[in-house]
């Protein structure tokens, strides 16, 4: 099983949901925070403390994917 972490943007009844990053359940991964650093990027920190830094484009679509 996939576990996933996607960006919405916009508002209800009209958000629109970006994939962002994916791992395996159950794989020695996942994510410890989630933050945005500015309105252009958000960092991941996964559980061995590893920072990712993932573009988003101004609609709020990811530029950038992060797959484990």
């Amino acid at each position: 099983m996939r576990a996933r972490i996607h960006v919405d943007t916009g508002t209800f009844p009209r958000a629109r949901r970006w994939p962002v990053a994916s791992y395996t359940s159950g794989y020695p991964r996942g994510v410890l925070q989630a933050e945005w650093t500015d309105p252009a990027h958000i960092r991941l920190i996964d559980l061995d403390h590893t920072h990712h830094d993932l573009r988003i484009a101004p609609d709020g679509r990811p530029l950038d994917a992060l797959g484990w």
